[in-house]
């Protein structure tokens, strides 16, 4: 038997059975009529996916559930509406949802979505829906929440970012299920230990905070998969940091990290580091272990080279922008893998002969550096596409250049080029004619007394 129910403050629940037949449009079109509103504005929620709405403006544009296929056969719609969200309405809806035990056996798996309410305060009557999944309480005015919160004991999912959240509660590590946790955008200055108790927590938000450290025993939350830490004030991150096994992508951006804790390297199944704009000298020693790193940026440290012994088999995005870096870190030769490599803004006055090994890169960006040449291998790199050696102090090419076949934008602004090897003329007959198909920037050459103009990249010898 197929139930359409909707429920209101201003009303009872008004029950239609409908054919176990009936498909999702024929229980939308009877809900629509049920609320009186337009069809198209209705998005039925099934008992499946079991969600509960709190609307705190207009059904038109608030009314919002999970979309079913037309041929999927619903099993219940649960509408409840508010037409203010204030603390008193808030606690009547959430005790009569608690006290439903009906509507607790139908919809076992629940969202609560409470976002941009402007709320600034939470009922503890909140605790008592102890089968919620799913609570969203993002974009509001919290400044604290209730400490009944730990008795959502099945929650899953939990956003609270965009608040003016400072602490939180005592027992908030009690949230066992907690796989997904978002706090980004509040005012936290500091963690609980007992935060660390959220053994289940996979993925966890914390930027844009004021955080000045992270608790001691952070690494005990062993099911940690994503960790993101950008826009805070953290100096150093604890010392339990490579117990986080299962970790594979850490953003910690615009930080002020000036080491790495020791056991770094334990972290085996990261993938992807952003580390921009940190504080950092060094890398540690034993950072090449990470063997599944995929994406490394290193923007904007104070690094003035890289661990001689790294092995990063599968790494194929490095940006090493805006460092101290003098000469190339040859070991970046070894990276057979590498696709983009931006290291532009450093002191680098030549690249290693091991350069021409990265048979995959793609793009490469080099400007504003010291380099004077170019290393014969240079030519070897056959994937290329896109260069850029702006602002350097080139003053020749390697003849080898005109074997970069697959080269499409090149940029040689503000260098000191005099002349250019015969292979790259002849190579820039068919850079030009691929070139003039984009269309996309201004293509000067001066060679001796030939002038090629084309419209795509923007190539200027100095002489």
């Amino acid at each position: 038997m197929t139930i359409v129910r909707a429920r209101s403050l201003s009303g009872a629940v008004l029950p239609i059975f409908l054919d176990p037949s009936s498909a999702a449009r024929v229980a939308r079109a009877v809900a629509a009529k049920l609320l009186g509103v337009e069809e198209e504005r209705v998005r039925l929620l099934a008992a499946g996916n079991g969600a509960l709405l709190l609307d705190g403006t207009s059904l038109e544009e608030q009314l919002e559930f999970f979309t079913l296929d037309e041929s999927t056969t619903v099993a219940e719609v649960t509408v409840i509406v508010m037409s203010e969200p204030d603390e008193e309405t808030l606690e009547q809806e959430l005790l009569c949802a608690a006290r439903a035990d009906s509507f607790t056996d139908l919809l076992p798996r629940r969202v609560l979505e409470l976002s941009r309410k402007n709320l600034g305060v939470l009922p503890a009557s909140l605790g008592k829906l102890v089968s919620l999944r799913t609570l969203n309480l993002s974009d509001n005015r919290l400044a604290r929440l209730p400490d009944s919160l730990d008795g959502l004991v099945e929650l899953q999912v939990l956003d609270l970012s965009h608040n003016s959240l400072a602490c939180l509660p005592e027992g908030f590590g009690r949230l066992n299920s907690l796989e997904v946790l978002h706090l980004g955008q509040n005012q936290l200055e500091d963690l609980s230990d007992g935060f660390c108790e959220l053994n289940s927590l996979q993925v966890l938000h914390l930027e844009g905070n004021s955080l000045v450290s992270l608790p001691g025993n952070f690494g005990q939350m062993g099911s940690l998969q994503q960790l993101y830490l950008c826009d805070n004030e953290l100096r150093a991150l604890p010392e339990t940091f490579g117990m986080l096994v299962r970790l594979h992508t850490l953003e910690c951006r615009n930080s002020l990290l000036s080491t790495l804790p020791r056991g770094f390297s334990q972290l085996a199944r990261l993938t992807a580091v952003d580390l921009y704009s940190n504080l950092l000298q060094a890398l540690p020693e034993d950072f090449g272990l990470l063997h599944e790193l995929r994406v490394l940026n290193i923007d904007g440290n104070q690094l003035v080279s890289l661990p001689q012994g790294v092995e990063l088999p599968l790494l194929e995005t490095l940006h090493i922008e805006g460092n101290a870096l003098r000469t190339f870190p040859e070991v970046v030769g070894r990276f057979a893998g590498l696709r983009c490599l931006r290291a532009e803004g450093n002191q680098i006055c030549e690249l290693p002969e091991n350069f021409g090994q990265l048979h995959d890169l793609q793009s490469l960006f080099l400007a504003r550096n010291q380099l004077v040449s170019l290393p014969e291998s240079f030519g070897n790199l056959s994937s290329l596409q896109r260069l850029q050696l702006e602002r350097n102090q080139l003053e020749c090419l390697p003849d080898a250049f005109g074997r970069l076949g697959m080269l499409r934008f090149l940029n040689l602004t503000w260098n000191r080029l005099s002349s250019l090897p015969a292979s790259f003329v002849e190579h820039l007959l068919d850079l030009v004619l691929c070139l003039r198909a984009y269309s996309c920037y201004l293509f000067c050459l001066c060679v001796c007394v030939c002038v090629c103009v084309c419209v795509c990249v923007c190539v200027r010898v100095c002489v």
